[in-house]
This record gives C-alpha cells, sequence and structure tokens, in this order.
C-alpha cells in the first residue's frame, strides 16, 4: 500500500480517541455508570483485533491464549495499578497501528483499521475520565500513532 493511503487509514482510525472524548463530553452524567462497560468494550475489542491477528499472522495456539488470557484479566477492578493503565497508554495505539502495518497488504485490513477506530472509542472516554489534561492524551495519542506509521512505512 502507498505511503499516503495508508496514513490516511491510520489518522481516520486515530479519531475514534476524538469521537470517544466528544461523547464523553456529551454524556457526562452517565459516565461515571458506564465506566465498567467502556472497559469490557475495549477489552472486546482489543480480543477481536488478537483473534483476527492469530488468523493473519499464524500465531502459534500457546501465544494466543496467553494473551487471551491476559486481556482477560484487564477488566478485573484488583489488577495492579501498572496493568490497569495499559489499557488506555500510548502502548496499545503503537501496537495496533503496528498492526495495521503489518496487514496493510492483507484482506482484513479495513476490518483491523476498523477495530482500531472501534477501540478508540471507549478508550477516549476513558482518557477523558481519568485524565485531567485530556486534550494532551489524546494529542499525543493521535501524533503517536501517525508518527509510527510513518516510520513503519518509511523503515519498509
Amino acid at each position: 500500500m502507498e505511503l499516503a493511503p495508508f496514513i490516511f487509514t491510520v489518522f481516520l482510525s486515530s479519531l475514534g480517541l476524538l469521537a470517544g472524548v466528544i461523547v464523553a463530553r456529551i454524556a457526562k452524567e452517565e459516565l461515571r455508570d458506564g465506566e465498567n462497560y467502556f472497559l469490557w468494550l475495549e477489552n472486546i475489542i482489543l480480543i477481536a483485533v488478537l483473534v483476527f491477528s492469530w488468523q493473519l499472522f499464524a500465531l502459534p495456539l500457546f501465544i494466543f491464549l496467553a494473551l487471551l488470557t491476559f486481556l482477560m484479566l484487564l477488566p478485573v477492578r484488583r489488577v495492579p495499578p501498572a496493568l490497569a493503565r495499559l489499557r488506555t497508554s500510548p502502548v496499545a495505539f503503537v501496537l495496533l497501528t503496528l498492526i495495521l502495518f503489518t496487514a496493510q497488504d492483507a484482506p482484513t485490513f479495513k476490518l483491523l483499521a476498523s477495530f482500531a477506530f472501534l477501540y478508540g472509542l471507549p478508550a477516549g472516554t476513558l482518557l477523558f475520565m481519568r485524565q485531567r489534561n485530556w486534550g494532551a492524551g489524546l494529542l499525543i495519542r493521535i501524533v503517536l500513532m501517525l508518527g509510527c506509521a510513518l516510520l513503519f512505512q518509511l523503515l519498509r
């Protein structure tokens, strides 16, 4: 895939974060009640990305099951704080960009890009809920996704 369509796809995928922040700003009263649902939705989308990546990259079954177990433990309330921050950390968005980069010539590329957008919806809402300076966090994640996409594409 050429550079411009790939960067544009990653940019559109990262706008899911902005849509999540907009949803959070519109429905501030509902955020506290919906936090648990956002956590589960975020993890379900990550599991879907993992399943499609497993089929695409032919990962060994034990790696798939280990990652699946790890993702299933993330919504648990008593998870260590370091693991809890992984949910909406920039690391998750770099991994999504890496998966998009490696799948850019695969037939499931558009589906994985859609999952990246959908992952941004609950992640953006949780970012708005948890960080006072959510604008900087949003900008960092979008620029990081675009920068990684450009770097991956240039190193290709």
